[in-house]
């Protein structure tokens, strides 16, 4: 080995060390030790789960009309500010999103007969819900969407608080509720 080689491998080593002492440093000021070393992705596992991770059910309300999957690209990017606006008055704003799958209820209380079809809202609900309550849509793994027009009789047994107030607030309201359990059974 030569003397060129010899410095190299030396500062690499020694930046090695500097990444270990970082990490360190890091860990005691998180106050955590990892849960894991994973040797083949050579990645440290950390339990976060205590208090970073949402809290289920999460419920939201919007007292706006959802936009529909063929809207214009600003107004598709507009609803997911308006989405992402209310996720960060209900949830830890310095939060991490869950990595686990979840399932999606969404309630929506037109003020009139609702134009254009249900199902044309759901995407971009779920788009807005990225990356602050989980971290890919792909996790979703129910999705229940129902409307209720003026002229539908409809009756809930014992709602939540917040889906209480979307049923008596002026239309339109849009209900969503994400949570973690995604067993079929309600």
């Amino acid at each position: 080995m030569g003397r060129s080689t010899g410095r190299a491998l030396a500062m690499l080593l020694s930046t090695l060390k500097g990444c270990r002492s970082l990490l360190d440093s890091v860990i005691a000021k998180l106050g955590e030790k990892p849960k894991a070393y994973d040797q083949a992705s050579r990645e440290v596992v950390f339990d976060i789960s205590d208090g970073m991770e949402p809290l289920f059910p999460v419920e939201l309300l919007l007292e706006a009309v959802p936009i529909s999957l063929q809207a214009s690209a600003a107004s598709r990017a507009s609803w997911k500010a308006e989405i992402r606006t209310e996720i960060d008055n209900v949830l830890d704003p310095a939060g991490w999103a869950t990595q686990s799958p979840v399932r999606v209820t969404i309630f929506y209380f037109p003020a009139g007969d609702m134009f254009g079809d249900i199902d044309n809202i759901v995407k971009p609900i779920l788009d807005g819900l990225m990356p602050r309550v989980y971290s890919d849509d792909n996790q979703v793994e129910r999705v229940c969407v129902e409307k209720f027009e003026p002229d539908r009789a409809f009756q809930f047994e014992d709602p939540t608080p917040k889906l209480a107030a979307a049923i008596e607030i002026a239309r339109p309201v849009l209900y969503i509720r994400i949570d973690n359990e995604t067993s079929s059974e309600d």
